[in-house]
């Protein structure tokens, strides 16, 4: 199992995933999912269905919108690592994640039940690459016309849930 990894080269993403890969610690990736998912977690289930609708500015996301959020990214971006770690050549679509936001209607659904998504979709990730080897974990795949290795998807997911998190906490005020 390589969950203890380094960071990915630079080679191995697009420049403007560094903004999430960044936001991750050296250590072992299973690990640091689970902790800082425990983390937002508690964080989230504090959050009131009337609160969850809330957007800190016009145009911006409602709290329940960037948890929806949240699930749909991880889902794509283990996605695209499960197919790249199987060794799967194909490429892979882009996805808007500014369509796929109110397609989602997630301010009509409860607060707990998108964490309860959000949940169920980090322990999939967590058993996904609980268990790649390095080979795995170095494998390449394209994704929105653009190379990317399994580990960075992983550093990505990670980072993914770090930058909302701190939006969540500074900009929409919950868990501080």
């Amino acid at each position: 199992m390589a969950t203890t990894l380094s960071r990915p080269a630079a080679d191995e993403y697009l420049p403007y995933y560094e903004r999430y890969i960044a936001l991750v610690p050296e250590g072992n990736l299973v690990d640091l999912l689970v902790e800082q998912h425990r983390d937002t977690m508690r964080m989230l289930r504090s959050v009131t269905d009337e609160r969850g609708l809330y957007a800190y500015a016009p145009g911006k996301w409602t709290i329940k919108e960037v948890i929806g959020h949240l699930s749909d990214a991880e889902r794509v971006f283990s996605y695209r690592a499960l197919r790249f770690a199987r060794g799967d050549a194909q490429p892979l679509a882009g996805f808007d994640e500014n369509a796929y936001a109110p397609a989602g209607r997630f301010n009509e659904r409860p607060i707990a039940d998108l964490a309860d998504e959000f949940q169920a979709i980090r322990s999939a990730t967590v058993h996904l690459f609980r268990y790649l080897d390095e080979d795995e974990m170095a494998r390449r795949g394209i994704a929105n016309s653009n190379p990317i290795s399994v580990r960075a998807l992983g550093f990505v997911i990670a980072g993914h849930e770090r930058h909302h998190a701190k939006l969540l906490r500074e900009r929409y005020g919950i868990g501080r």
